[in-house]
């Protein structure tokens, strides 16, 4: 019964921290809640699928994403998620 309190504890603070991060799409945070949610209320649907599609789709937006790499500056990468705008 404890690992399933911190599992769900543990998960929702995760999804606030994304959430607060803006580094991934909400929508796909907001997934992976109603997962927990539905989950704990046992609808007679696969929860699971629900999960899955907000992994997903974090998975292909990390994916997708221009970033830092290491010992490169963000202004000589060319734009992506951390770039520094010029003025």
């Amino acid at each position: 019964m404890m690992f399933f309190a911190g599992a769900f504890i543990g998960i929702v603070v995760m999804m606030v921290a994304v959430w607060r991060s803006r580094a991934l799409p909400r929508a796909a945070v907001l997934l992976l809640v109603a997962f927990q949610a539905a989950d704990i209320v046992s609808l007679p649907f696969p929860t699971t699928v629900i999960a899955a599609a907000g992994l997903l789709w974090m998975a292909v937006s990390l994916l997708r994403a221009r970033g830092v790499r290491a010992g490169r500056p963000a202004e000589d990468m060319g734009g992506g998620v951390h770039a520094v705008e010029r003025s």
